[in-house]
């Protein structure tokens, strides 16, 4: 919303005023705090001359963006912590698999 806002060289007061909201209404739903209902989501559209898909599809793909950069990062710790695992998981099943892999073999034994 801000970006058309800007692109018609309007201030959000005079936007506001034009949809019969308060400015701190038309700040919040430029920046995300909340989003308006959908009578004015139809009366923003037709302001701007835009369709409702047209705007609906914008506002998708920011929500996505912001989807993407909430994403908790991979870090060093989660490599070590996936490493101590991985390690543990080897050396286990180490533990558990030579008794077994040297049963009947004798000391000189090299044939498997």
């Amino acid at each position: 919303m801000r970006h058309l806002r800007t692109q018609l060289g309007m201030t959000q007061e005079e936007l506001a005023g034009e949809l019969n909201v308060t400015r701190q209404a038309l700040s919040n739903w430029e920046r995300d705090v909340n989003e308006p209902d959908l009578n004015m989501l139809k009366k923003i559209c037709f302001l701007f001359g835009v369709n409702m898909d047209d705007f609906a599809k914008e506002v998708i793909t920011k929500m996505e963006t912001y989807e993407k950069k909430e994403k908790r990062q991979f870090n060093k710790y989660d490599m070590a912590i996936g490493l101590f695992y991985g390690v543990g998981i080897f050396l286990g099943i180490g533990i558990f698999a030579w008794p077994t892999a040297l049963e009947g073999r004798t000391l000189g034994d090299t044939a498997g």
